[in-house]
């Protein structure tokens, strides 16, 4: 674990030559973070076009939610502090990619055991379609969609056929069953080739919902149309139905920075997490002099970073970052 020191020595006085006269003194402050646990600390230079706007990080998973998107919250286990976010009307959210297997409740499926592989084979009623499957997709069956809890749970689809997905389920039994509830038989993607939302990702919630509900929370589950949050506050979240979130009131995100500090010669704008206006402008006192830059430093959640060059030259930059 690295750390981080951060000393800030700021003073302004008013006397034509420096003395330690404090009544001429508008403030003279200073600040000292020290040792500060921190990770992948690194300090990068970049070189930025006139009017080019440059990505220097973005963390930020892809979605299809926009401005019609809406959500319901729900508990599906309330012994857990578990909060279910369930697309409920409008564009659906793509967290995954649902490969339709097209099952119902007349679906009927037999469960055979080889060692540590399970299969579980279409063997009547409306058969399951593989046709969209990939061999790494997933393969997620709730308590309620009939199976026993030893072939319930959520697996990584091993081999496929016309009529059957291999998992490795090293709790399986042989059994045959017909689907109670469909929608608890679910094939999505895996999301890792289209840069989708993962367990473990962070999740920040800022539009539609109360303020009870508003914060930054860790993804438990994710499926094509909902995600799962572990919410462990004395009174745990409210339950709202139907709420529209807005294009950017859910915003997911894998990585992110803690600290950033920028120095830049010329005149640009930052442009932090979910902004892309140039209302946060630096400009240098002197520009092109690498000893007095303009400064920009921030403490706190950076999960997306863009600068762009507002001068007429190249814009060289510094950044320093850590997580």
């Amino acid at each position: 674990m690295a750390k981080l020191n951060l000393q800030v020595n700021t003073i302004s006085y008013s006397d034509i030559n420096p003395s330690n006269n404090p009544n001429i003194r508008s403030f003279d402050l200073q600040y000292k973070l020290l040792g500060v646990d921190s990770s992948n600390p690194k300090s990068e230079e970049f070189s930025v076009a006139p009017g080019e706007t440059r990505t220097i990080f973005n963390g930020v998973r892809s979605t299809a939610i926009d401005n019609t998107t809406a959500f319901t919250i729900s508990r599906p286990d309330i012994s857990l502090n578990i909060y279910r976010f369930t697309n409920s009307s409008g564009t659906p959210p793509a967290l995954r990619t649902d490969r339709l297997p097209g099952v119902d409740n007349t679906s009927q499926f037999t469960v055979s055991v080889n060692g540590p592989l399970s299969t579980y084979t279409s063997s009547g009623g409306t058969l399951l379609n593989t046709t969209n499957i990939i061999v790494g997709d997933i393969l997620k069956i709730d308590t309620g969609a009939g199976f026993s809890q030893s072939n319930s749970g959520r697996f990584v689809i091993l081999s496929k056929t016309s009529t059957s997905i291999t998992v490795q389920n090293l709790n399986a039994i042989t059994e045959a069953i017909t689907l109670s509830d469909y929608t608890q038989f679910l094939i999505y993607s895996n999301g890792g080739s289209n840069n989708q939302t993962q367990i473990n990702d962070k999740v920040i919630i800022s539009g539609g919902f109360s303020p009870a509900t508003q914060g930054t929370y860790t993804i438990t589950e994710v499926t094509p149309n909902y995600f799962e949050v572990a919410a462990a506050n004395p009174m745990g979240l409210p339950i709202e139905t139907n709420v529209i979130v807005g294009s950017s009131g859910v915003i997911f995100y894998s990585s992110a920075k803690q600290f950033v500090m920028i120095a830049a010669q010329q005149k640009c704008s930052v442009q932090n997490n979910a902004d892309t206006s140039d209302n946060t402008i630096l400009e240098p006192i002197v520009v092109n002099n690498p000893e007095k830059p303009a400064l920009y430093i921030k403490n706190g959640t950076t999960y997306a970073l863009s600068i762009k060059n507002l001068s007429l030259d190249t814009l060289d930059v510094v950044v320093a970052s850590a997580e």
